[in-house]
């Protein structure tokens, strides 16, 4: 194990122990949207080895069905009110917190 392994698990061990609040809130939040609260998509990463993406949904459930895979814009529609916010502090992106824990 390198000592930057090391220290990424540290650090992703503490932010989900002191953010753990934070996560249950948002669950509770998420839950007036429907049960998907984790959007998973998998990507491409080094050396072309897939992994999973996992994010706090912050979109509608099933918002590319009419247009396939979109990027977002700044004000789209696609995007609920909560995302918005999550979006705009970069919660959506905590549950990554768990790949990094797995070596992901």
């Amino acid at each position: 194990m390198t000592i930057k392994y090391i220290l990424d698990l540290i650090f992703s061990f503490a932010g989900i122990i002191i953010l753990s609040p934070l996560w249950i809130l948002l669950f509770l939040i998420m839950l007036e949207n429907g049960p998907a609260i984790v959007y998973s998509q998998k990507r491409c990463g080094i050396d072309s080895k897939a992994f999973f993406v996992r994010k706090f949904r912050s979109m509608f459930i099933n918002a590319e069905e009419g247009t396939g895979v979109v990027l977002a814009t700044e004000n789209d529609r696609r995007i609920t009110k909560i995302g918005r916010i999550l979006r705009s502090m970069a919660i959506d992106e905590l549950p990554q917190l768990v790949n990094i824990v797995r070596g992901k």
